[in-house]
């Protein structure tokens, strides 16, 4: 017979947690059971429509380029998709964690693999056969992605779907290269546009979406490369200081990355000069002053990376007197809580 063992008094023996003792989705709390709720089978489980005979489609962001900036949950669903519709600039090492069919339907600098209309139709082709596809989209699909171009021919038909938030490469091309949107007495906004042009130029006297120069506000220019004279000549002409900082960022949070800093007057020459390849943004804003003053203790800069021209590199270590004036007057000051 096994001794009975009594528990002292005032002590609690604490109770076995149960399913329903913990929180969907906690990795912890999955581990304890012995399962995980990121399971790429209970990922399909829980999705609407799943279960069906229907398709369904998730749209997927695939970060701004590392692989390892993809999201969890999106690389789960890359393992479980029957197939794959794919953007041009993805890195190999996301595409390599595809078991299914892999349809290359990018675009890039005017050349497409495929139009447009011909990708939401074959996604909505795909799903009606009761496919399970991920349209896999470069950094976050809902910033100039298009996601709701494809996902509207996918409502009118009846088709479910997801959308998988990514990593924008707007906010985090910068900031891995030492360049915060914001930072307090800095900016304390930031504007992301497109500066792409129509390969045919139809579009060419046409402004890009630049606001009226703020001393507070960061713009960050996507697709910057080839239509450079005409966004530098149009900061001029909205009132942006000719000496404002600007960062050119290409391929970005990828190996091949290269940041020149210029400045507005200049950057047209200055990229030119580079010769930076494609994806490329700029960063306008006295928010680039920083990246000088983080290269010591950032830990993936080396002085090569840094290709400004004399009185860029480095960047300025001090806020400029008419924004530092700005900053007393209440534009953009932060206070110290």
């Amino acid at each position: 017979m096994k001794p009975r063992h009594s528990e002292s008094k005032g002590s609690r023996r604490e109770p076995r947690a149960s399913s329903e003792d913990t929180t969907p989705g906690d990795p912890k709390a999955a581990s304890e059971r012995g399962q995980s709720d990121l399971q790429p089978d209970r990922i399909l489980e829980s999705a609407p429509g799943c279960g069906t005979s229907r398709g369904f489609v998730w749209f997927v962001g695939a970060g701004p380029g590392d692989p390892g900036l993809i999201t969890l949950r999106g690389a789960q669903l890359l393992r479980t998709a029957d197939v794959v519709l794919h953007d041009a600039l993805i890195h190999s090492a996301i595409l390599d964690e595809v078991t299914g069919r892999r349809i290359d339907v990018g675009k890039r600098c005017g050349h497409h693999s495929m139009r447009q209309e011909k990708i939401s139709a074959l996604l909505a082709d795909l799903a009606g056969q009761d496919q399970r596809i991920v349209r896999l989209k470069g950094g976050d699909s809902g910033v100039l992605g298009r996601v709701a171009e494809e996902a509207l021919l996918l409502t009118e038909r009846g088709i479910p779907f997801e959308i998988v938030p990514g990593v924008s490469s707007a906010t985090a091309a910068p900031s891995a290269a030492g360049i915060p949107l914001t930072h307090r007495g800095l900016a304390d906004s930031f504007v992301v546009a497109t500066a792409h042009r129509r390969a045919d130029r139809r579009d060419a006297g046409r402004d890009f979406s630049i606001p009226t120069y703020s001393a507070c506000t960061t713009v960050v220019l996507l697709m910057a490369s080839a239509s450079v004279g005409d966004w530098s000549e149009q900061l001029l002409q909205s009132g942006y200081p000719a000496n404002l900082p600007v960062a050119l960022i290409s391929a970005g949070c990828t190996e091949l990355e290269r940041v020149v800093e210029t400045r507005v007057a200049r950057v047209e020459d200055d990229l030119r000069r580079a010769g930076l390849q494609t994806p490329m943004l700029a960063v306008v804003g006295w928010v680039v002053t920083l990246r000088g003053q983080l290269a010591g203790g950032l830990a993936r800069f080396s002085p090569d990376q840094n290709e400004g021209r004399d009185g860029v590199r480095g960047a300025p270590d001090r806020v400029p007197a008419k924004l530092e004036k700005s900053r007393r007057g209440g534009a953009c000051f932060r206070s110290a809580s």
